[in-house]
């Protein structure tokens, strides 16, 4: 009878290799989550890209309007029922998808909850979720009277807050660097004080998660989420979509000869 001679593992090598394969995991996991990211990212980037579209849409039909970031689609003067439509309720009929609202990124989606809503939809458009917030800054500034930017009801003229003007495409000055939706911790952007509310400030970690306090309106996010590798997607008003790292006042403003309040509090330009 032939003796066989038995060969295995020690105990020895068996824990080397087990820590190979604890740092050959610790160094590949990070590469894996920054790639997901990546495709979380480039998806995102083209919801932009589509709601741009419909945005566009949009305002082909209505005359180049700018879409506001709300209206009231009904007045009780004239003995009708007031409901509140958002820039998603008035894209929606022309890309037909509402998660295309939503970023990737997000485990979970901001809600809104009407007191009123549309003729003919059902109860299940008493919530919206979305993920981007519109830009209707009307902060305080210095400059002409004349000046325009984003507002509630639609971009506006001048020192009057909530006044419901707006303005049409041609009016925009620089489009291409005119930021209009961007992700966000809230459906509008604004600020009773200073832009730096609501900007990405990376001088504080994750600003964009923060909640800060309004004189106005209490508590509310206005944050601009950094999502995606530390930045942003973006849409702008001439239609494209963008990811980028910092923004720069003038790009939340239509017209560019807006001067800034350099003197409120922690204002600055958030630009490297």
């Amino acid at each position: 009878m032939d003796a066989r001679r038995r060969s295995g593992f020690t105990l020895i090598e068996l824990l080397v290799v087990i820590a190979i394969i604890a740092i050959l995991a610790a160094i590949l996991f990070p590469v894996f989550a920054q790639a997901r990211e990546k495709a979380r990212q480039t998806q995102c980037l083209s919801h932009c890209r589509q709601s741009a579209l419909a945005i566009g849409m949009y305002q082909q039909d209505y005359d180049e309007i700018v879409i506001p970031c709300y209206l009231y689609s009904a007045h009780p003067a004239l003995g009708q029922t007031p409901y509140l439509e958002w820039w998603m309720d008035l894209a929606q009929p022309y890309i037909r998808n509402s998660q295309l609202f939503v970023c990737p990124s997000r485990s979970s989606t901001y809600t809104f909850g009407r007191g009123a809503f549309p003729p003919g939809e059902g109860a299940g458009r008493r919530v919206l979720r979305w993920s981007w917030g519109c830009n209707n800054w009307h902060a305080n500034f210095s400059g002409p009277a004349n000046a325009l930017r984003f507002d509630s009801l639609g971009p506006m003229v001048g020192t009057r807050p909530w006044a419901p003007i707006t303005v049409s495409l041609p009016q925009i000055e620089e489009p291409a660097n005119t930021i209009m939706l961007v992700d966000a911790g809230s459906i509008e952007l604004w600020s009773a004080s200073c832009h730096q509310d609501w900007l990405p400030d990376h001088q504080r970690p994750r600003a964009a998660d923060r909640e800060r306090m309004d004189p106005f309106w209490g508590r509310m996010r206005g944050w601009v989420n950094l999502r995606h590798s530390d930045g942003f997607n973006a849409i702008f008003a001439d239609g494209h979509a963008k990811w980028q790292t910092r923004s720069r006042p003038e790009q939340w403003a239509i017209r560019k000869n807006v001067q800034l309040v350099a003197t409120a509090p922690n204002c600055r330009d958030t630009v490297r």
